[in-house]
């Protein structure tokens, strides 16, 4: 994809999250501390420092939406609705149309390098781009780290925190909110919907990249696209305590290697 996109970092609901509850009780994992600064702040520095996104939103409870990190953000959201209504308040706001790269708050490892690749990887045509990380590069990167493997044809594959959307193709379809609620409340029931084919495929490991993306291009009469990185950066997100001095370690060789002459 060339040209520049609008990205959205979700800040969470404002409640807490019990698995972080032993070391962090507050309203957003964002604002967890990572070498004494927030969580959401290196994802917002590296952001604000690629070349390949316009501006910023920032979407979370008023304690995020307060922090002085959240002046790296050009438009602050308050927390209100599905994921997809901040989404569509996003594009709204911005206004240019451009497609919007959503990523969650707690992926402080992202660089401005890796967030440009991945706009790079996205076609133009697609109003929704998922990217994956292969196996390999996963457990290369972080090997300790509790991986949940999605199988696949190509080869066994982490799911990511981020996505580029088409606005304009959320104002079309309305229902894609109800849609994602579903998947979110009622996965069973919604892949129910999805045939037998596709539930035999996944649980046999017989699903292929491309049979995905025209699967779901049919079931949201949209296309739909996906890529396979090694992008780590993009997957190592901040769930339980243990990920906090892996997230720590990674951070400080990311600093000694940008002060390497």
């Amino acid at each position: 994809m060339t040209g520049q996109v609008n990205a959205v970092v979700l800040g969470g609901s404002g409640a807490v999250d019990e698995r972080l509850a032993p070391i962090y009780q507050g309203p957003s994992k964002g604002l967890v501390p990572l070498r004494g600064r927030p969580a959401v702040e290196y994802v917002l520095e590296a952001l604000r420092a690629s070349s390949a996104v316009h501006q910023i939103a920032l979407a979370g409870p008023p304690a995020l939406l307060d922090h002085p990190c959240a002046r790296l953000a050009d438009i602050r959201l308050a927390e209100a609705g599905t994921i997809v209504d901040k989404l569509t308040a996003a594009g709204r706001a911005f206004g240019d149309g451009r497609k919007l790269f959503m990523a969650s708050c707690d992926i402080p490892l992202v660089t401005p390098e890796v967030i440009a690749d991945t706009v790079s990887l996205c076609p133009e045509e697609s109003v929704f781009f998922h990217p994956l990380v292969a196996k390999a590069a996963a457990v290369r990167g972080f090997p300790e780290h509790q991986w949940v493997f999605l199988k696949l044809r190509d080869g066994p594959v982490v799911t990511t925190n981020v996505a580029i959307l088409d606005p304009e193709w959320l104002t079309r379809r309305p229902d894609i909110a109800q849609m994602i609620e579903q998947l979110r409340r009622h996965p069973v029931r919604m892949a129910l919907q999805w045939g037998l084919g596709f539930l035999v495929r996944f649980k046999l490991g017989l699903l292929s990249l491309d049979y995905c993306e025209r699967f779901f291009s049919d079931f949201l009469k949209s296309p739909v696209r996906s890529a396979i990185t090694a992008h780590t950066e993009l997957a190592m997100d901040l769930d339980r305590p243990e990920d906090v001095p892996m997230l720590e370690g990674a951070l400080a060789r990311q600093a000694q290697q940008s002060s390497r002459p």
